[in-house]
């Protein structure tokens, strides 16, 4: 399993490169903006930066499932299924790998965040203010604690995870019940969409007290993306065991 992490870290380490050094560039512009007391600068690093930390857990993830198609349906899946791992040590590798990126990532941008905001705070004490007017504004519906940030940072987290989990299932779907059928990636897509919308309609009428948002609800909707994202993982690791052919 060891080997199978490493070979996968390596294999997604380009990408997540891309994003760090891009993110170390626009720090520097927030930066320069910010100490400089330069506008246009300090709103596009600013700008640009929470942009690359929404998109910078969403692309790995996404680079996560090309990986998987790509290695069932090239060469590299005979070289790969030819080790002596069975599906569940190759698969549990990928979503392992994947979900440590996510959390490792994740969580980066979230200080990253939670750091570039004191330090405006920092430089232009009136900004106090200004959070407290939006605390004030949101309390009825969410606590702005520095802990609930992180908490809420989770649960995303764990919600992409099962998306990314899932889309694992669609894949190998695709590649052996629906392999050779006509429109199979759309039907591999509805499927991937129809389990998503059913996940989340279950959680939404669970009886959880969410009139406000806090640290105990976001660590209740992590905790309950884990479930079926475990689930998708066994079921498709048993696909690719004993439906795969490669």
């Amino acid at each position: 399993m060891l080997n199978l992490l490493k070979y996968e870290f390596r294999k997604t380490l380009g990408v997540k490169a891309i994003i760090l050094v891009l993110t170390a560039v626009l720090e520097i512009v927030f930066l320069i903006g910010l100490y400089g007391e330069f506008d246009a600068p300090l709103g596009i690093g600013a700008g640009l930066l929470f942009t690359t930390a929404s998109v910078g857990v969403i692309v790995i993830g996404i680079y996560s499932i090309i990986l998987l198609r790509n290695d069932l349906n090239t060469k590299q899946s005979y070289m790969l299924f030819m080790t002596p791992n069975n599906s569940y040590k190759i698969l549990g590798a990928k979503v392992i790998e994947c979900g440590l990126s996510i959390f490792i990532i994740g969580m980066f941008f979230t200080a990253l965040g939670f750091l570039d905001l004191m330090l405006v705070s920092q430089k232009f004490g009136e900004i106090e203010e200004f959070f407290e007017v939006i605390k004030l504004m949101f309390s009825e519906i969410a606590d702005f604690s520095a802990s609930t940030l992180f908490s809420t940072a989770l649960s995303v987290m764990t919600s992409w995870l099962f998306s990314v989990v899932t889309a694992f299932f669609a894949v190998v779907l695709s590649a052996t019940f629906l392999n050779g059928k006509k429109f199979n990636g759309l039907i591999s897509l509805v499927i991937f969409i129809a389990i998503s919308l059913l996940v989340g309609y279950i959680f939404n009428k669970l009886p959880f007290d969410n009139d406000i948002y806090d640290m105990k609800m976001a660590l209740i909707t992590a905790g309950f993306y884990i479930i079926p994202t475990v689930l998708m993982y066994f079921v498709t690791a048993w696909i690719m065991d004993n439906k795969l052919s490669v």
